[in-house]
């Protein structure tokens, strides 16, 4: 993932946690209806 978001956004900083990440991306799956769908 860092690797395709340096490929993008060259010259940015990127950090954070995966975990984080992941929790922001189900919550807006849930947000857009699609957790159903991303879960299965």
């Amino acid at each position: 993932l860092i690797p395709a978001l340096q490929g993008t956004f060259p010259g940015v900083n990127i950090q954070g946690c995966y975990f984080h990440f992941c929790q922001a991306v189900l919550r807006k799956a849930t947000d857009l209806g699609m957790r159903t769908s991303y879960i299965h």
